[in-house]
C-alpha cells in the first residue's frame, strides 16, 4: 500500500512516491534529510531545506493544508 500512517504522530501520513500516479499535482514544500543528500541529487535551490526530520507538527511545513 502506498499510504502509511504512524501512531506516535497522527497527524504525519507518509505518502511512498513510487505508488502515486500523475505526480505533476503535488509540489514539494521542503527537502527533508538535506543533510544526507548525495552529490547526484540535484535539489531545487528555492525549497526550505532541513539538514534532517524537523519535529512535526510544530513546524509550519507540516501543518495540514486545507484545500
Amino acid at each position: 500500500m502506498g499510504l502509511q500512517r504512524l501512531d506516535h504522530r497522527p497527524l504525519l501520513v507518509l505518502v511512498h512516491a513510487g505508488s502515486m500516479d500523475g505526480l505533476s499535482r503535488f509540489e514539494p514544500a521542503a527537502d527533508i534529510f538535506a543533510s544526507r543528500a548525495q552529490p547526484w541529487d540535484h535539489m531545487n535551490p528555492e525549497l526550505a531545506k532541513m539538514p534532517e526530520m524537523p519535529p512535526l507538527p510544530d513546524n509550519e511545513l507540516f501543518r495540514i493544508r486545507q484545500g
